[in-house]
């Protein structure tokens, strides 16, 4: 080998070092950055939560606890019964079979 050649892959070689070495630094910042963004939008949540008026609403009044019992009961309605009706060989609806 010339010393060229050597030179070529001692070349190669620091820039295939050089370039996992870029890879991983670019991981850690990224791997960082997402940690503060983390951060800073959980604490941005916790403000918007905090500063919600959630606690101090007023109870139902009778009318509306009446009309949220009906709907409820209305969503117990039994299923639907579906009866099958066949047809005969003529293609008409043949009379129910009781």
């Amino acid at each position: 080998m010339t010393y060229a050649e050597v030179t070529i892959i001692v070349l190669v070689c620091l820039n295939l070092a050089f370039s996992v070495y870029q890879t991983r630094l670019l991981g850690l910042v990224i791997r960082n950055t997402a940690k503060e963004l983390d951060n800073s939008l959980a604490n941005a949540i916790k403000e918007v939560i905090s500063g919600l008026p959630i606690g101090d609403f007023e109870p139902p009044n009778p009318i509306q606890q009446m009309i949220a019992q009906v709907l409820q009961e209305r969503m117990k309605t039994p299923p639907i019964q579906v009866k099958e009706v066949t047809r005969d060989e003529g293609g008409k609806f043949a009379p129910p079979l009781s």
